[in-house]
C-alpha cells in the first residue's frame, strides 16, 4: 500500500488553525499460512474437524508530516515524525463442522491472535444453517 496525502490547510475563525503540508508513506505486508481438514462418515452425516494457522507480516515506512499554526507561517513549522516499524502477529483457529444427510449444517471455531508473545485476541463463531 502507498499513500500520497496532499497538503491541508484547516479553515475558521480560530487563532489556532493547522496547516499540513504533504506527505507520503507505504507499507508491505504478507501473509503464510496452513489449513487443513478430514472429513469423517457417520451414519446421520459428515463430522469435520478443522484447523488453520497463520503468520502475517507488515513492514510499514517511516512517516514525516509538517505542520504550522496558519496565522504564523511555516517558519514555525513542526513536524511530526513516526518511525519505520516491523510487526507480526500469528492466528490459529480450530473447529468442527457437522452435516446432516438432509442437508442441516453446524459449525463452530474458536480463534486465537497474538503479537509480541502477548495474546491480541479470541474469537468464537457458530453457525447454523437450514436448507428451505
Amino acid at each position: 500500500m502507498s499513500a500520497q496525502l496532499d497538503g491541508y490547510n484547516e479553515q475558521g475563525s480560530s487563532t489556532a488553525l493547522l496547516t499540513f503540508r504533504s506527505t507520503s508513506f507505504h507499507s508491505i505486508a504478507g501473509t503464510l499460512g496452513l489449513r487443513g481438514s478430514f472429513d469423517i462418515a457417520t451414519e446421520w452425516g459428515v463430522l469435520t474437524p478443522t484447523a488453520r494457522a497463520e503468520y502475517r507480516h507488515a513492514f510499514d515506512g517511516s512517516v514525516q508530516q509538517s505542520m504550522y499554526y496558519t496565522d504564523l507561517g511555516p517558519g514555525q513549522a513542526s513536524t511530526l515524525t513516526q518511525a519505520a516499524a516491523s510487526r507480526g502477529m500469528v492466528n490459529t483457529n480450530v473447529g468442527l463442522r457437522a452435516r446432516s444427510h438432509g442437508g442441516i449444517a453446524a459449525e463452530l471455531d474458536y480463534g486465537v491472535s497474538g503479537a509480541a508473545a502477548r495474546l491480541q485476541s479470541q474469537t468464537v463463531r457458530g453457525s447454523i444453517k437450514l436448507p428451505f
